[in-house]
């Protein structure tokens, strides 16, 4: 929803997983190895400034997780939530 182009990171247990970049206006997937049942977020890092950190979510292992970046960034909260 957002014309800037972003670095994704997830969250989870105090690491930071670079997990890539998508264009704006795109959508992209990204998957990462989950073995047990535990809380994720994730962190849009806008390139040229601007950061936005999800609410944590709870995931199981192969469960869908989408992120929206609203399309102005910081009027609203970037959201999470499972498919």
């Amino acid at each position: 929803m957002n014309f800037n182009d972003v670095t994704m990171w997830a969250l989870r247990q105090g690491q930071r997983l670079r997990l890539g970049n998508v264009t704006g206006k795109t959508d992209h997937t990204f998957e990462i190895d989950w073995n047990v049942a535990m809380s994720i977020s994730f962190v849009i890092d806008v390139v040229g400034g601007g950061t936005c950190t999800t609410p944590e979510i709870g995931v199981d292992p192969r469960a869908r997780v989408w992120v929206s970046i609203p399309s102005v960034f910081g009027s609203q909260p970037c959201r999470v939530g499972r498919r």
